[in-house]
């Protein structure tokens, strides 16, 4: 559902604007996220990651969109995954489920990609790898950590290995992130409906004075310079 505020951009229209701010004077950033004038919808980004890839990603819905190979080897509930190692040597995959992804294909080769993840307990001496594309490649398990890669190659969906030499190792996993590097700003031009609102129908551009303006955009411009307070609607889009 969408979720409308009074903005502010510094362009004349949301497909020129570079940023979008929350007060007038254009000094405090918007929250990241998602901006609709009702013809277009762009995506704000003031962090240089773009939208979550994974689903599910802190387990608050237990094993929803996720699975293991060797089945069974995950074991879900809200807020965690205890995986636990298998095989000889042990070697479990954690994936998003095919169909779950946000994202079901990733851009091919030389795409940068910010993976983070949380630990909160392990048994025995396990090693986390994530898939850059080719192989699987050797992270530790520190509490928090944070890595930018270059994909070598398309990744279709989110995968990680827990690996050890033996297979009843485990690892406790409170969440995951994998989004894609993004330049900060807007990015995107995305034609609307997104949502089950009509955008188009809500008073999106104004100035103070409320003048007559641009109809066929639902624009009212009026004498004063400086910024344009745009009404966005900040929800994700569906599907």
């Amino acid at each position: 559902m969408a979720k409308f505020g009074e903005y502010y951009i510094d362009g004349d229209n949301l497909g020129n604007a570079t940023a979008v701010f929350s007060n007038e004077k254009m000094t405090t950033l918007a929250p990241e996220g998602y901006y609709s004038d009702g013809n277009i919808t762009r995506y704000f980004n003031t962090t240089g990651k773009g939208p979550e890839l994974i689903y599910n990603k802190g387990f608050s819905l237990g094993s929803s969109g996720w699975n293991t190979i060797p089945l069974g080897n995950g074991n879900f509930s809200t807020g965690q995954v205890i995986v636990t190692t298998g095989g000889a040597p042990g070697q479990t995959l954690l994936f998003n489920s095919p169909g779950q992804e946000t994202l079901n294909l990733f851009p091919t080769g030389q795409v940068e990609f910010y993976f983070e993840y949380s630990v909160s307990a392990t048994t025995g001496s396990p090693t986390l790898q994530y898939f850059d594309g080719t192989n699987f490649v050797d992270t530790n398990t520190s509490a928090t950590e944070e890595i930018l890669f270059t994909s070598t190659n398309t990744i279709d969906n989110f995968r990680i290995n827990i690996a050890s030499s033996s297979a009843t190792d485990t690892i406790t996993i409170t969440n995951l992130s994998f989004r894609q590097k993004v330049p900060i700003g807007l990015s995107g031009n995305l034609n609307c409906p997104l949502c089950s609102v009509d955008c188009a129908v809500q008073p999106l551009i104004t100035t103070p004075n409320n003048a007559a303006g641009i109809a066929k955009i639902n624009t009212k411009f009026g004498s004063a310079t400086g910024a344009i307070k745009v009404t966005v609607n900040t929800s994700k889009p569906i599907g």
